[in-house]
């Protein structure tokens, strides 16, 4: 049986790491999201390694656009019968503006804080025969384990990004943020 994973934010630092993680693993489709698949920070998904019967599919998916969701559900299940995630990763992230939350507009706050922290939208009509509502999905199915995940302070462009408007420079850079593969080999875990 096929694993499906889906990864959004899948083609830069943490979210590639994971997508490479999971795409070498035996039977496997990986969906990989990103804001542009004809972008040039989308060509690393073209030729990753893969596992024995492993695929992968880049879709186009802007983190902060709900429609894009509807029509992202509609591809995976009506499109292409896919009725069943086995894994959602949901990694898409920004930094538009890097300031302090006083320095911050309203609006800059909530579209950080809504892609960032809150993922996909709550109505998220991802396929699943286990999704329902967000607030009590996890404990109405006790097939589905739903849970944030911190992966710490990544070396990636928006960590650097950090980094730099923060302050932090040089040696004490490498101190203080761990790199991609060390984050990747920290937070994935294996369904049994």
């Amino acid at each position: 049986m096929t694993r499906n994973v889906l990864n959004t934010g899948g083609n830069r630092g943490l979210g590639l790491g994971l997508v490479e993680a999971y795409l070498n693993k035996p039977d496997t489709h990986v969906f990989a999201t990103v804001r542009n698949p004809s972008d040039p920070t989308s060509e690393p998904l073209t030729s990753l390694s893969k596992g024995e019967n492993s695929s992968s599919t880049i879709l186009q998916l802007e983190a902060g656009n709900g429609e894009d969701y509807s029509t992202l559900a509609k591809f995976l299940n009506q499109d292409h019968n896919i009725n069943e995630l086995h894994l959602v990763i949901a990694n898409a992230g920004v930094v538009n503006v890097v300031n302090t939350v006083v320095q911050s507009s309203v609006s800059q706050f909530l579209a950080h804080f809504q892609i960032n922290a809150m993922g996909p939208p709550p109505s998220l009509p991802i396929p699943s025969p286990h999704a329902s509502r967000r607030s009590q999905i996890h404990y109405e199915n006790e097939d589905l384990v739903v849970f944030p995940m911190d992966p710490a302070w990544v070396k990636t462009d928006m960590g650097l990004a950090g980094a730099d408007a923060f302050g932090s420079e040089g040696e004490k850079i490498d101190e203080l943020l761990i790199t991609t593969q060390e984050s990747v080999d920290g937070t994935r875990t294996e369904a049994n």
